[in-house]
């Protein structure tokens, strides 16, 4: 599942991992990011089909900021 201001959806996706790249979609690409994993850091941009794009960075759960 993933989690968007604290509302949980279903995982309705894919992902991809090459070394320490990554690609993500979900909701049949409604939703895109493309980040690089340093540490237990996910940061990459995001874009969805209505034309926004952001920042984003993940934190591997159960870890200490």
């Amino acid at each position: 599942s993933n989690t968007d201001n604290g509302s949980k959806h279903p995982f309705s996706g894919t992902w991809k991992a090459t070394g320490n790249s990554m690609y993500m979609e979900l909701h049949a690409k409604y939703y895109e990011f493309r980040g690089i994993l340093a540490g237990n850091i996910l940061a990459g941009d995001s874009a969805n089909t209505a034309g926004l794009r952001w920042k984003t960075s993940f934190r591997r759960a159960g870890f200490a900021k």
